[in-house]
């Protein structure tokens, strides 16, 4: 949904309005995964009277393996690439090595191609770095309020941000406080996963009622372009892809069940980080190896490289998109599966 959306001219999205989609079904998913791993993870350490700065140490130490590898990466891609500096990283070694390039685009109110899709990676970071301490460490009484609270706190930080800086052009949707409405409604479905087991059916029923009626929301504000309440926006949505989740996790049935079962799809959701990571630098390098290769002044050469530059919009896509998948593929198979075998050794 992102790449889409990234891909297409702006004149062309309406074909796909809510583009931010995608970074917002991972941000409540991540919020889900995250807290209900924490949770058992609590459990556990409680049980046996482990340490909980050692669960946090093995999240963190498990997290790095998975996300650091092709993100510096791809870093180090663009510095040796990127003469003309078009993407700021050389110039901003801080914010991209430091994961905080969303306080970056906000402070410049600017994004940079192309990694002007790394703001979520920070925020995600910024969300490990700080939700550990809470779930792990409040009293179990609290975690529950906590979480509610947090929801209340994105809404809030949203509302105020927005108002405070009403001319932005890089919004603050892309400041961490201002997600901690999408990770906490994750959070809060984790939470009685692990604490309210024996009445999960019921809290799926009404997180599939409270969908429903967000997704009807969503339709009324697309159809009539009503926006007074645009700042809840990104709460709905999470609502309604909570709702996705949740019915992930009974497990879906019938013909969803099968299409969830799909090999095809079951291995794009391997490679997905990598399709996200490199979705904006595979075009920009491919643009770069075509300026190299049409000083071959060969048939073959200029046939390729006329083809892939005049192709209109869907035939670049597709060629765009096959690019992807290869170089997605091959680091799923040559860096990130074999690196990830590590975060075994932290259990």
């Amino acid at each position: 949904m992102v790449i889409i959306f990234h891909w297409i001219p702006n004149a062309h999205h309406f074909i796909l309005p809510f583009g931010s989609w995608g970074v917002e079904l991972f941000f409540v998913l991540s919020g889900f995964l995250i807290t209900k791993v924490l949770l058992e993870s609590r459990e556990a350490a409680e049980s046996k009277k482990e340490s909980k700065g050692s669960v946090i140490r093995k999240f963190l130490l498990r997290r790095s393996l998975r996300i650091f590898p092709i993100y510096y990466l791809s870093l180090v891609v663009i510095l040796l690439f990127d003469r003309t500096n078009v993407s700021g990283v050389r110039d901003n070694l801080f914010y991209f090595f430091g994961y905080a390039s969303n306080f970056l685009y906000f402070k410049t109110q600017q994004f940079n191609f192309p990694v002007a899709h790394f703001w979520s990676l920070a925020v995600e970071e910024q969300f490990y770095l700080v939700w550990p301490w809470f779930v792990l460490f409040l009293p179990w009484r609290y975690v529950k309020p906590f979480l509610w609270c947090s929801i209340v706190f994105g809404i809030v930080s949203r509302i105020y941000l927005i108002t405070a800086f009403p001319s932005s052009t890089v919004t603050a949707d892309v400041l961490t406080p201002t997600c901690f409405d999408g990770f906490s409604i994750g959070g809060l479905f984790a939470f009685y996963t692990v604490k309210h087991k024996s009445n999960i059916e019921e809290t799926i029923r009404r997180i599939n009622i409270a969908g429903l009626a967000t997704f009807l929301l969503m339709l009324v504000f697309l159809i009539t372009d009503f926006n007074k309440l645009s700042v809840l926006h990104r709460t709905l949505d999470s609502i309604f892809f909570l709702a996705l989740i949740a019915n992930a996790y009974k497990g879906y049935t019938g013909i969803a069940g099968k299409v969830a079962d799909n090999r095809t799809l079951i291995f794009l959701g391997q490679i997905s980080y990598g399709l996200y990571i490199y979705h904006l630098l595979t075009p920009w390098l491919t643009g770069i190896v075509l300026n190299v290769v049409s000083r071959i002044k060969t048939s073959l050469v200029i046939t390729i490289v006329s083809g892939y530059r005049n192709a209109t919009l869907f035939p670049r896509f597709t060629y765009d998109f096959l690019i992807l998948l290869i170089v997605s593929t091959a680091s799923w198979y040559l860096v990130e599966k074999p690196i990830n075998k590590f975060k075994y050794y932290f259990r």
